[in-house]
């Protein structure tokens, strides 16, 4: 028995001559496909193509701007808007957050009771009422605000006249009044405590884009009207501590001086490069949609600077 596994140790141990010579060949052998391969990278196939163009030689590239989709706020405010007959909560939360919290207070007022609730458009509506003789409701649309994670609260006050429905005028709506107490509800809730599952699909709607064309300048998309927009644009350029010298609104265009910030953070407000004039034009191309546009032929970082100042801060 000892023999034969003496025997099976010794015939592992021996090398098949073929093997030697094969191994002998393969090391000897120069690939030179590789090479010739990497050189010409015309033929290579690109599964994940990088946006920007490639330095051949230098095997290098130039990656675009990422896009701002969105200006964002961070101070949790809560704000009260006019403008003209139209009045709205500002909150900065976002719409899933703000959707239980009105029904809520709604449900918890006295005079008033929840007769639609549409999730999905973002509608409430209360069970008419009377009031100085007259039947009157209240209807709510919360929508996705101009800010990231922020929410716009429009409010309206009805009122029957004949078989049709009709905005309140200003001297005998209680509108203000009304608006009041819901933002000091607002104000005491803590909006953040929760989330409404049915109210998710709210939390979409995007009302401010910064779009990149084609000859590498940008531009603000507003899916809002001029006057909201130009309203927005002067609060604005109020937040963001830039000086206006000239506005017309009529022609829709503000001059300005603006230097680029010299370094991050809240000093970057306080030390800026020296101050050049600049022409912000407003352009409205419909009922809902207007664009905030830097009159300039050439495009650079600063340009780019300021447009992203007004981005972030346009609520």
């Amino acid at each position: 028995m000892r023999f034969f596994v003496l025997l099976l140790i010794l015939a592992s141990c021996v090398s098949d001559p073929s093997k030697q010579s094969r191994n002998a060949y393969l090391l000897e052998e120069e690939d030179n496909t590789l090479s010739e391969v990497i050189e010409d990278i015309t033929v290579l196939l690109d599964l994940y193509p990088i946006n920007g163009e490639i330095d051949k030689e230098k095997l290098s590239y130039e990656l675009q701007r990422p896009r701002q989709f969105f200006s964002s706020g961070s101070n949790n405010e809560i704000r009260l808007h006019k403008l003209g007959q139209i009045r709205w909560l500002y909150v900065e939360s976002l719409p899933s957050s703000v959707w239980p919290i009105l029904n809520q207070y709604i449900e918890n007022e006295n005079d008033l009771s929840i007769r639609i609730s549409d999730p999905d458009k973002g509608v409430i509506e209360t069970e008419i009422f009377n009031r100085k003789d007259k039947e009157v409701k209240y209807r709510f649309k919360v929508e996705h605000g101009i800010r990231q994670a922020s929410t716009e609260l429009f409010f309206t006050e009805l009122v029957k006249q004949e078989n049709d429905w009709a905005i309140l005028d200003n001297d005998n709506s209680e509108a203000d009044e009304f608006l009041r107490k819901l933002l000091d509800y607002f104000s005491s809730a803590t909006v953040s405590q929760g989330t409404s599952l049915v109210a998710l699909n709210l939390n979409q709607g995007r009302k401010s884009e910064v779009i990149n064309t084609n000859d590498g300048k940008s531009y603000i998309k507003l899916s809002i009207g001029f006057a909201r927009t130009w309203a927005a644009l002067n609060r604005a350029l109020k937040e963001a501590a830039i000086n206006v010298k000239d506005l017309n609104r009529e022609e829709g265009y503000v001059l300005i001086n603006y230097g680029l910030p010299e370094e991050e953070g809240i000093l970057a407000r306080l030390r800026k490069s020296e101050p050049k004039e600049y022409k912000i034009i407003v352009r409205s191309s419909s009922e809902d949609l207007t664009q905030i546009m830097l009159d300039s032929e050439e495009w650079n970082d600063e340009l780019e600077s300021l447009l992203s100042e007004i981005n972030q801060s346009l609520s």
